[in-house]
């Protein structure tokens, strides 16, 4: 085989692919805001637009990997992924206090916690649905709970003086 024989890649190795083409975009619509001052708002708007591709793709795909929904609810019910990330959590309901790392959805009409499994393939992600916080039943959500955490926040669910849930994340 000549290609073993020379160490020549394939034709394939050699192309670009079209999710990298999107940051040649970025990179260029950044070059070209740079130079032309008569059409920098135009630029400025697609550059904004293609920043926003990936992260719509990589939400997509997290939540393609979301598992065992509960009955009747689907992904294209919830709709799309405003944010999503993995964060320790510890729940009220909770008899052990301790945090434990879950993958957090948050869409418009609600906040989704699934948790991820241990035992994977090497590289291999899915996420196990646990429950859905509906954000028109957050009642509060606290900032800043502990000195020295300001990553730290919770969302409470309920009357403002008994709260039926609170879900500390991190």
């Amino acid at each position: 085989n000549i290609q073993h024989k020379y160490h020549i890649d394939t034709i394939n190795s050699y192309l670009i692919k079209p999710v990298q083409r999107i940051t040649k975009y970025e990179m260029l619509l950044q070059r070209l805001m740079a130079c032309c001052e008569e059409s920098k708002g135009e630029i400025k708007e697609g550059f904004d637009l293609m920043c926003s591709v990936p992260k719509k793709a990589n939400d997509a795909m997290h939540l393609g990997y979301l598992e065992e929904l509960e009955p009747g609810l689907t992904k294209e019910a919830l709709g799309d992924v405003l944010l999503q990330n993995t964060f320790q959590i510890w729940d009220s309901k909770q008899l052990i206090k301790k945090g434990k790392e879950r993958h957090v959805f948050l869409f418009e009409t609600s906040v989704v916690i699934a948790k991820i499994p241990k035992l994977l393939a090497r590289g291999a992600i899915r996420y196990i649905y646990k429950y859905k916080l509906m954000t028109a039943e957050i009642s509060d959500v606290k900032e800043h709970l502990e000195a020295g955490e300001p990553c730290k926040f919770a969302l409470f669910t309920g009357r403002t003086s008994t709260h039926d849930l609170r879900v500390t994340l991190k």
